[in-house]
């Protein structure tokens, strides 16, 4: 090694010492004392004070740009050796060899450059790091064509600590990326083949650990994990093409992939990671294939969240590989939103959620949003298919998830051999409902399996707003207050082969029955239904001489006189099939007939008729909403006279307004629709500002359109307090009154809440000649209760209220009953074993209102 002053002299520090008079007394004193000078002002140098003085200095500016240009033992540096480079080096001969020896940078701008045809080849335990030990330094930059090995160092604090451009050969393996902004940037096409990235540890990086703008890239199992304040991400996709992410665990990150939007990126599989963190995958307007497979993902917020990912039938030329989102075989646990989260998918490809785990873990906070979450799919097709979602832990007061949950999926729906369990071995877990498919036709629900105990959910399956071409089959459903809901009316409907078991009501319609396709029920059993009904049908006893249900009443325990419907007799609506009775062993239902699309149906005549019944008024404009869109995709239907003039009025007032603004949004990042999103925002804001409303439905749907907008304009989801105020009041009320602005609001409540459900709305029409009663405060005290529990209602009853009391098992263990006129009950419990309890309150004319119950002696 050089001494001290041989060093500083190449680096170009003061010369003086050279030249010292010959006449000058004490010439060797002052010698030392220069030199103790100089090396004070070398330890003052910002970004110096910690650099060794023993070391080559190299770099733009100290004698050693070029590794051509260094000394022979710069080429070749060993343990224990030391190098500082205060600029740009760059490796323009041969290769740099590196073994055990520390590489320190100076400044923030400090890089070395491998160039084209040369290699860095770092090994055994070498350190690239600042002077100070949270200094900051560039990177290695490999130009295209050159060369970096690295293996069992050490990178401490680079902003991009290994950056490699196109067609370059990198094999980084077994190393620490120490609180890296960026541990690995790969830029530009690059070949499988030519490179190697695993075995690495990256510790607390601040953005990524691993940031690709590349394509057919490669990434093998990797360590990332946060050990400082750092909360970063693991690997960032920009503009990224045919990516494998093979392996991997990531821990207590803020994402594990992140798929950044615009430019997009195509054709990721990510496949063996074991996540844990805040969110496990996030995808803003990816296309093609999306392959997530075979990972366990242990999030706190939602797991896997995919939006505007533009799908295909077929991959457009240049893409190698299919066009569909997959999502399957992992493990899945979110503990405060949903598991599986994909909205706005674009495209005519396939989505699929297949054989999952999906559950939660932690208790006290429970499964807050749903397991499978799927919305605005408007071309391709949707499979839910095989998995097991459960929620095994108590859930906050309000706040019971959901398990697989479509919105607005138009084209073609599959929800099969799906297990739903709401709470396992006896546990305090609750949810909402089973399945729920809103404003989703062509929807085939068939051979699942949900148990809403011990707490009872309120729906095992909901279908609300379908319109048409619904199969429901060798469904098993169990422990809800409600087994089947319909609401609104449906054309070309069978329900076949299910068992509807420990039910309030077994199958329960709320809704405009069609006039002109039958509503097929054959060969299901109802035998462990009606504690209150068997079947339980609101619609419009208008349509009874026109269609019946067709129901074996064999197959109904106690008989039609456990079926309750709005008007006339239950025989007026059902007659029993002749021939054999369906089994699980025929086709499921009638399959997607399409029918509907192509002719003007009995609900479609229904919509163009002036409505005599206001309570339907909600519906009848959701039924109007949807006529308008059928009639836009299919004008020959436009030839009939009346097709026609309701067309075109609707195209002119509010009807086709809202129907611009719903499709812009869901087309919004659709390159085949959309050039200018920022442009197409501002003018779908200046159309909904246009809209004068003529129905509190059509106010809320405004309102909370302007809403939508501004965050989609300004991509801020962090809402004000005044307009979580709008969001929540909407969220939380009925949507058979409010319309769909209620499933929009409680789509943005995600952002900052669990959605508020409302499930226990008011019934749509008046049944058996009394008044829909308005929702009332209703209250159960002391609880947990002792000896006696009061049932209490915030004003007199108008009608006898019944009282039902069920054990965690779903049963019945006494029955009471408030008279008419009164308050209250006193509920005698002394005998009743401890442990916790449903209290079910049913009033004529409105939901049952339910109560969790604990009793403790």
């Amino acid at each position: 090694m050089k001494n001290p002053i041989s060093v500083m002299l190449s680096a170009g520090l003061p010369q003086t010492t050279k030249f010292l008079p010959a006449t000058m007394g004490g010439g060797q004193t002052f010698l030392r004392i220069l030199a103790m000078c100089i090396l004070f002002q070398i330890a003052t140098l910002p970004g110096w004070a910690q650099c060794p003085i023993t070391t080559y200095n190299v770099g733009s500016g100290v004698g050693i740009p070029n590794l051509s240009g260094a000394p022979a033992g710069v080429a070749n540096l060993t343990a224990g050796q030391t190098i500082m480079v205060t600029g740009t080096f760059t490796v323009d001969a041969g290769s740099w060899l590196i073994n055990g020896a520390t590489v320190y940078l100076t400044t923030a701008a400090s890089e070395i450059i491998v160039n084209a045809g040369r290699t860095l080849n770092a090994a055994a335990g070498t350190t690239f790091r600042g002077c100070n030990p949270t200094d900051d330094w560039y990177g290695i930059r490999v130009q295209s064509g050159g060369t970096i090995l690295a293996d069992h160092c050490t990178f401490n604090n680079g902003l991009y600590a290994i950056n490699t451009f196109a067609n370059t050969t990198f094999r980084v393996t077994n190393n620490i990326f120490n609180t890296c902004t960026r541990g690995i940037k790969i830029w530009g096409q690059q070949n499988p083949l030519n490179h190697t990235v695993s075995g690495n540890i990256f510790n607390s990086n601040s953005s990524s650990a691993i940031y690709i703008t590349g394509r057919d890239v490669t990434v093998g199992y990797n360590t990332y994990q946060r050990t400082g304040t750092a909360f970063g991400t693991g690997i960032t996709l920009n503009n990224s093409q045919n990516i494998l992410i093979a392996g991997g665990q990531m821990t207590n990150l803020a994402r594990g992939l992140d798929i950044l939007p615009v430019p997009a990126s195509s054709c990721i599989e990510m496949k063996d990671v074991i996540f844990s963190g805040e969110r496990g995958v996030t995808s803003d307007g990816a296309r093609y294939a999306l392959n997530i497979h075979n990972c366990l993902i242990r999030a706190t917020k939602t797991a896997i969240n995919i939006k505007n990912h533009l799908t295909a039938t077929l991959p457009n030329p240049g893409i190698a590989c299919n066009g569909n989102i997959r999502i399957a075989d992992n493990t899945i646990n979110s503990y405060s939103e949903t598991g599986v989260r994909i909205t706005s998918a674009l495209g005519d490809g396939t989505v699929t959620v297949y054989h999952n785990f999906i559950g939660t873990e932690i208790a006290s906070t429970g499964f807050g949003h749903y397991g499978v979450e799927i919305v605005s799919v408007l071309k391709a097709i949707v499979v839910v298919d095989f998995n097991r979602i459960v929620n095994s832990k108590e859930v906050i007061a309000g706040t019971p998830p959901g398990a697989i949950y479509l919105n607005n999926c138009k084209f073609e729906n599959t929800i099969s051999r799906n297990t739903v369990i709401a709470s396992p071995g006896g546990g305090f877990g609750d949810m909402v409902f089973g399945i729920k498919a809103v404003g989703t036709p062509h929807l085939r629900v068939s051979d699942n399996s949900i148990d809403g105990g011990p707490n009872v959910m309120d729906r095992a399956i909901s279908i609300e707003n379908a319109m048409m071409d619904v199969d429901l089959c060798c469904n098993i459903m169990t422990k809800s207050t409600k087994g089947l809901y319909f609401l609104g009316p449906v054309e070309d409907c069978i329900i076949q082969t299910s068992i509807y078991g420990q039910h309030v009501e077994g199958l329960y319609y709320d809704m405009v029955v069609s006039s002109s396709a039958a509503q097929f029920h054959n060969g299901n059993d109802w035998s462990g239904a009606g504690t209150t009904w068997d079947g339980y049908f609101n619609g419009n006893p208008f349509s009874a001489a026109a269609l019946r249900y067709r129901v074996n009443p064999t197959l109904i325990p106690n008989g039609l006189n456990k079926i309750f419907v709005t008007g006339g007799n239950p025989s007026d609506w059902f007659s029993t099939p002749t021939g054999t009775e369906l089994t699980c062993n025929s086709a499921c239902g009638n399959g997607f007939s399409g029918n509907s699309e192509n002719e003007l149906t009995g609900n479609d005549h229904w919509a163009m008729a002036t409505l005599a019944d206001v309570s339907y008024s909600t519906l009848h404009w959701g039924a109007q909403r949807n006529l308008f869109a059928k009639l836009l995709a299919n004008p020959a239907l436009l030839e009939n006279t009346q097709a026609s003039t309701f067309f075109n009025a609707a195209q002119n007032g509010n009807i086709g307004k809202f129907h611009t603004i719903e499709a812009g949004i869901a087309n919004l990042y659709d390159p085949t629709i959309t050039a200018d999103p920022a442009q197409k925002l501002a003018d779908l804001a200046a159309l909904n500002s246009s809209i004068s409303t003529q129905a509190d439905y059509q106010a809320y749907e405004k309102s909370i359109n302007q809403i939508y907008l501004a965050a989609l304009t300004q991509n801020n989801w962090d809402f004000s307090a005044s307009e979580k105020v709008a969001i929540d009041d909407i969220a939380a009320r009925c949507p058979q009154l409010a319309g769909d602005a209620v499933y929009t609001a409680r789509f943005l409540q995600e952002n900052y809440r669990v959605p508020a459900w409302n499930t226990d709305c008011a019934f749509v029409g008046a049944r058996s000649g009394n008044a829909i009663i308005q929702e009332r405060d209703i209250s159960a005290y002391p609880n947990p209760a002792q000896t006696e529990v009061v049932i209490a209602l915030s004003q007199p009853a108008l009608s006898e209220c019944k009282i039902m009391v069920f054990n965690m098992m779903g049963r019945i263990v006494s029955t009471a009953s408030i008279p008419t006129g009164s308050t209250d009950i006193v509920l005698p419990v002394s005998n009743y074993p401890n442990g916790n309890y449903i209290i079910s309150v049913s009033e004529t004319g409105r939901q049952p209102w339910k109560q969790k119950l604990s009793i403790l002696h």
